[in-house]
């Protein structure tokens, strides 16, 4: 089941998330394995609105990266260009803490001081997003993961519009995501 929830913060919109999954939707590694590593292209891969995901540049491969995500979030309206740093981050077990965590964190990228960066965006209207993404394991094998996110489509899309329909949008990106990791795991199989 995934609980949705909504806030203003600074009067912008965010619109948040939790869910709690068991070892048949997937273990700790597999939720890691989708979300922590490669996260633009995976996520690519299970939300259907994602066209394409394209690396503009890396600062530190694998944990921190700038990637432009293009968007047909309807058939009637221009596509959108997101362009995010993507910064990923897992906390391993220790002593003191003998659960994992995993972190990944996307903040608004503008690239256009650049122009070699600028390029690499694809041609859209521009729109934003900051998300904040936690994985977690819990005492009794299963797996926290909780999101909020705030965002600006651009365009026309009045922001109250947008904000409406976020909610039943990112409880859907939680079932595409298990269908999409129970898909990689019948495949190392």
């Amino acid at each position: 089941m995934v609980h949705t929830f909504t806030t203003k913060i600074n009067g912008h919109p965010w619109a948040m998330r939790k869910s709690i999954h068991g070892p048949a939707d997937g273990s700790f590694e597999d939720f890691w394995e989708g979300l922590g590593v490669n996260h633009a292209v995976h996520e690519s891969q299970y939300i259907p609105m994602i066209q394409k995901a394209s690396l503009v540049t890396m600062i530190e491969p694998g944990t921190c990266e700038v990637w432009n995500l293009y968007y047909n979030l309807s058939p009637v309206l221009q596509k959108r260009s997101f362009t995010v740093l993507i910064v990923t981050h897992l906390e391993p077990a220790s002593e003191t803490n003998p659960l994992r965590q995993g972190w990944v964190v996307s903040i608004p990228f503008d690239p256009s001081s650049d122009p070699e960066l600028a390029a690499m965006e694809e041609k859209g209207v521009k729109a934003r997003y900051l998300s904040v993404e936690r994985i977690q394991e819990t005492v009794d094998g299963k797996v926290d993961w909780r999101m909020a996110t705030c965002s600006d489509v651009g365009g026309i899309i009045p922001e109250f519009v947008a904000a409406a329909t976020t909610p039943k949008q990112i409880a859907h990106d939680v079932d595409h995501f298990l269908k999409f990791i129970k898909t990689r795991r019948s495949e190392r199989r």
